[in-house]
């Protein structure tokens, strides 16, 4: 008992702080961090959801968005990818939609579902913020670089967008692939390069220490 009253302890080792700031588009990949958090001991990530125009990689050790900003300077790491889906109802027969359709229906041109051989109902979109990475992504993709009609519902969260588009059979949005679940039809696109759009880490600097272990083991 003497002898363990004079052994020494040492001292608990001082936990390397992450902070971690993300869209959500890129919700789905907390669990991928999480997961490499559990494997690096002394790491402790702190998380922060923001809207794309609103990440602020000075304020974090790490962003993490769907595609790239317009014009990047800092250190990005592709972490994988995302598709940007168009959903809609299973009851939805509209065929496969070419790029031209896909725009005018967000857009607001075309306003009936018969007009791209679905059913004789008026079209509901539904949208995310403009301020969003994924909604900035599509409407480059699909709008030109515009924006959707003004006359469109706008989701808070992919979970959001699946209830409203569950409970109308009229209506129309967009989700991350790996937020889509199977209440919900995907209308493929065709005439589109690509809606698939990197999943990209961005940090202020190269990365060291605790910071390059993470990124390392998520892109494993």
């Amino acid at each position: 008992l003497l002898l363990a009253a004079c052994q020494k302890t040492s001292p608990a080792a001082t936990p390397q702080i992450i902070r971690v700031q993300y869209t959500l588009a890129t919700r789905p990949w907390l669990a991928d961090i999480q997961t490499c958090a559990l494997e690096l001991p002394g790491l402790v990530i702190q998380v922060e959801q923001r809207s794309g125009i609103s990440l602020d990689p000075w304020s974090a050790y790490m962003v993490l968005r769907l595609g790239a900003p317009l014009q990047l300077s800092l250190p990005a790491y592709a972490l994988g990818e995302e598709e940007i889906r168009i959903v809609a109802q299973p009851g939805n027969n509209v065929p496969d939609l070419t790029a031209e359709q896909a725009a005018g229906l967000f857009s607001g041109r075309i306003q009936n579902w018969k007009e791209v051989g679905g059913m004789d109902l008026p079209v509901q979109i539904w949208a995310f913020s403009d301020g969003e990475d994924i909604q900035q992504d599509f409407n480059a993709a699909i709008l030109d670089g515009q924006t959707v009609s003004t006359l469109a519902r706008q989701a808070q969260s992919p979970e959001e967008m699946s209830m409203g588009i569950a409970q109308d059979p009229t209506a129309v949005g967009i989700l991350p692939g790996r937020s889509q679940n199977s209440t919900l039809r995907q209308i493929q696109v065709s005439g589109v390069n690509s809606l698939i759009f990197p999943v990209l880490a961005i940090t202020r600097e190269e990365p060291q220490g605790a910071l390059r272990d993470l990124l390392a083991c998520l892109q494993r």
